[in-house]
């Protein structure tokens, strides 16, 4: 097993201003949030290039909601985002609220938004077990090749053939996930600050952002033969090696003359979609303040020690 050890700091800070006009006919809302993530894993998770992090997103939103009539609203929003880890974002929205009495509300709405990948899909750097020693397969073609080998030192045809690394990465070029969602959903107050909620919703979600998939990130391509070997015998090696290991997998593993190259890692799928039903019960702990300003600040400290990977 591979101990891991992560040491992370989390500081959010978020306010939010609420305000009305025209005899509340017009509600607004403006705000902002900041956040800071501070994220050490000693190079146990993250390759010590990438390692202690210190990583900052931060947004300013506001939504304004219009009494076009008694018991039917229009609400347009917005947000705009940012971060060192991902470009610029926008996301935004706009619904329609139908309230025949003050106890229950239809409504429907389109919107645009964004999820991040965590740390670690961009930057994991973990083995997957222990190393493949490919000495016997590097000694086996050497006899059957004889002089197409001469110029490979021996123990390098697979960069450090004695012991080949698995590894899962991350994968630093991800983008955002983005999200156009259609929603309808029904309230009904069924108690004093209790509510019945019944929602429906249909999502795209586009630059969708994987699980670690063996051989998925094109950046890592197929092993190739070593430089050293002449140009007229590298077709007859690689093929060699290939009907050797019978599978394409241990391929990937292994890629000369520069490094060893990850069996997993994350990629980007263009699109995909989903639909739902959900049901729920919500309880108003308290009244939101219907003007004003309101403030959020909360920090976590969180340490981390156990392992991974294989015996």
């Amino acid at each position: 097993m591979v101990p891991i050890e992560e040491q992370s700091s989390l500081l959010h800070v978020e306010t939010q201003w609420n305000g009305a006009a025209r005899n509340d006919r017009v509600k607004f809302v403006l705000g902002g949030s900041y956040r800071r993530s501070l994220v050490d894993s000693r190079g146990t998770l993250v390759a010590a290039a990438d390692d202690a992090r210190n990583d900052w997103s931060g947004g300013a939103f506001g939504q304004v909601k219009f009494e076009l009539r008694p018991g039917l609203s229009i609400v347009a929003a917005g947000r705009a985002d940012g971060s060192d880890l991902y470009d610029a974002q926008f996301s935004p929205k706009l619904a329609m609220v139908y309230a025949p009495t003050p106890v229950q509300s239809l409504r429907a709405s389109v919107g645009k938004g964004f999820q991040t990948p965590r740390m670690t899909n961009f930057f994991l750097h973990v083995p997957l077990g222990l190393p493949a020693d490919l000495r016997a397969l590097e000694g086996g073609l050497r006899t059957a090749l004889g002089s197409a080998l001469a110029n490979v030192p021996s123990g390098t045809l697979f960069t450090q053939s004695g012991a080949v690394p698995a590894l899962a990465l991350g994968n630093p070029t991800l983008d955002v996930e983005h999200v156009t969602s259609y929603e309808v959903g029904f309230r009904r107050e069924i108690a004093r600050r209790v509510n019945l909620t019944l929602d429906g919703y249909y999502s795209v979600v586009r630059d969708f952002v994987s699980a670690l998939l063996p051989y998925a990130n094109p950046t890592f391509g197929r092993w190739t033969a070593p430089a050293s070997v002449d140009a007229s015998a590298r077709g007859a090696v690689e093929s060699a090696v290939v009907a050797a290991l019978g599978q394409p997998r241990a391929l990937r593993a292994c890629r000369t003359p520069q490094a060893p190259r990850p069996l997993s890692t994350l990629r980007k799928r263009r699109s995909g979609d989903g639909t739902g039903v959900e049901v729920g019960v919500a309880v108003e702990l308290s009244k939101a303040h219907p003007r004003g300003w309101e403030l959020l600040v909360f920090r976590v400290h969180h340490r981390r020690r156990g392992a991974v990977g294989a015996r």
